[in-house]
């Protein structure tokens, strides 16, 4: 009877030595890392965020050219404003205001500008986060 339960505690402790060295190997698990789905939905997610980059990218060359429009006419107007003559094609309008006005505009528009490249920003940090979560589950 001891020398049962002798064998039967050396049988449990050279297992117990084996599992804690690595003597004993366990097959990890053959499921994948996603689902056929889950790679489907993240390559669909990853078209359309290709194309709202590309959106954002056509947004922010439209309005670095307004910014750059609004600068040109401010500067055009400046020199009305400065030598204090009118315009001869708007003799009615105040060259200050519309100084005044047109560097307004052109703030307005580089705040959104700026919106427009942390919006680029972190749509490209999910391209690229999508990117690698694809690469893995190939």
């Amino acid at each position: 009877m001891i020398n049962r339960l002798l064998v039967i505690a050396a049988i449990i402790l050279s297992f117990g030595i084996a599992g804690a060295t690595g003597c004993i190997t366990v097959e990890p698990s053959s499921s994948p890392k996603y689902t056929q789905q889950q790679i489907a939905d993240m390559q669909a997610e990853l078209e359309e965020v290709k194309t709202a980059l590309a959106a954002n990218e056509k947004q922010q060359a439209d309005t670095y050219a307004k910014i750059e429009a609004y600068r040109t006419t401010a500067a055009a107007w400046a020199q009305y404003a400065i030598s204090g003559s009118r315009n001869p094609a708007a003799p009615a309008v105040d060259p200050q205001s519309v100084v005044d006005s047109s560097y307004q505009q052109a703030y307005e528009e580089e705040a959104k500008l700026n919106q427009l490249r942390i919006q680029y920003q972190e749509l490209f940090e999910r391209k690229l986060l999508l990117m690698i979560k694809l690469e893995e589950a190939q």
